[in-house]
């Protein structure tokens, strides 16, 4: 594909399932794209193999480059607890080895990070909270945050909360046990801060088109448990909510996964885009209405 004077986007992780959302909204708006794929078999025209459990030492940035957009990681918090060197060579080392080839041919890396590089203690962290993760994966994140911080080339790190999508597993499980009447255990005292996967890319599009770099969060406006989320999906789809029973994640969650808030404050996105953190219940209202469609 021929560069058009540094038009083109790359997706660095097209087979995730943000990766697969910002590709076609970008197609679908015309632009050039580009995206890596580390499915040998299924390469095309516009996709390029990397594989971040390989060293890609010999891994070149296309020409023409706009903006790349971050998102290949191993995001399995259980995966990273149990397999740490694995994950870090995912997570950190070979993701920061892409990242300066990227940085060396000056391109703007828009880096997706998590809210787990917090803690979970205290809600509503802003941009300049202090960090302090509790598991492995946060922990990861914050080392590729600590490196970019440190080189001055202008890259953006986008800490997110929990992002839903029409085929969301969860909600779909839900869902189906509801319609046949079967009762379901959600956790009453395990929280989430949903957004919406098309909010999110909109946000990603934003900053790229905006190339200020820094830290950005993105969540919904409050934290919710899984317990109100179902009660919320069987309103919507006209379930019996006496079918909603409370689950206990304590029982069945390690300590180190749970934490007593998800939620961030998002000072930057809401100044500089003028847009407010959603509203949690209408998200979850809207997608299981578009699984109906």
């Amino acid at each position: 594909m021929a560069a058009q004077s540094r038009q083109i986007y790359l997706i660095v992780g097209g087979d995730s399932m943000i990766g697969r959302h910002l590709y076609e909204r970008l197609k679908r708006t015309g632009k050039q794209v580009l995206y890596t794929t580390r499915r040998k078999r299924e390469q095309k025209n516009n996709s390029i193999y990397l594989d971040l459990e390989e060293n890609p030492v010999s891994w070149v940035p296309p020409e023409g480059i706009k903006t790349a957009f971050f998102c290949a990681a191993q995001t399995s918090t259980i995966f990273c607890e149990q397999n740490m060197d694995t994950s870090r060579k995912i997570n950190v080392v070979n993701t920061i080895k892409i990242i300066e080839k990227l940085s060396q041919k000056k391109i703007p890396v828009i880096f997706l990070s998590s809210n787990q590089v917090f803690d979970g203690v205290f809600p509503y962290p802003d941009e300049t909270f202090p960090t302090s993760p509790k598991t492995v994966y946060g922990y990861q994140k914050l080392q590729v945050e600590e490196y970019l911080k440190n080189i001055p080339f202008k890259h953006s790190i986008v800490r997110v909360t929990k992002i839903i999508h029409p085929k969301y597993p969860l909600f779909n499980n839900w869902v189906s046990s509801l319609k046949q009447e079967i009762p379901i255990s959600p956790f009453y005292d395990s929280f989430f801060s949903p957004v919406a996967i098309d909010y999110f890319v909109t946000v990603l599009l934003k900053l790229a088109e905006v190339k200020e770099g820094g830290t950005w969060h993105v969540s919904g406006n409050k934290d919710l448990s899984y317990y109100e989320a179902a009660l919320i999906i069987a309103k919507t789809i006209g379930a019996d909510p006496n079918l909603v029973k409370q689950g206990k994640a304590e029982d069945k969650i390690k300590d180190f996964y749970h934490t007593q808030s998800t939620v961030l404050k998002c000072n930057r996105v809401e100044s500089r885009f003028g847009i407010k953190p959603p509203e949690v219940g209408k998200i979850i209202e809207k997608i299981v209405k578009y699984k109906k469609v």
